[in-house]
């Protein structure tokens, strides 16, 4: 079970100073970013994260991929959004244009199938465990 609650929530509203006053707590603490954090309860809990306040069953939750939902490394991202769309240009530029003739037919097909490789890993890359504390 899990619910998002609306910003004009009255619920909402009393979420978001929650998440305020967590992140005012952590920055005293030394935590220099926090993506969010849970308050855990016996039945149900709420998750805090990326400005989103999350109501979710306790014991019924994957907690790992709960936050492994909301958290991503960013560069990773970029990186894996621009090297498949250069493979996708490259791509068409190889095989349906007369630009990219002067290659072997080897390398305009190799070079395309590492860089989309590159980029998936990239890509599944950005969503990793290790992007976010428990």
């Amino acid at each position: 079970m899990r619910r998002v609650v609306d910003e004009n929530d009255e619920l909402g509203k009393v979420a978001r100073e929650d998440l305020k006053k967590g992140m005012e707590e952590a920055k005293e603490l030394g935590f220099k970013r926090i993506n969010g954090f849970a308050v855990i309860g016996t039945k149900g809990s709420v998750v805090h994260v990326r400005n989103k306040v999350i109501l979710v069953d306790t014991y019924n939750t994957n907690w790992d991929s709960l936050f492994r939902y909301f958290t991503f490394f960013k560069g990773y991202l970029i990186a894996g959004v621009v090297l498949f769309s250069l493979a996708l240009l490259m791509t068409y530029l190889s095989f349906f244009t007369s630009y990219m003739n002067y290659f072997e037919p080897g390398p305009k097909i190799y070079s395309n199938i590492l860089l989309y490789i590159i980029s998936i890993i990239l890509l599944f890359m950005s969503r990793t465990k290790w992007s976010y504390r428990l």
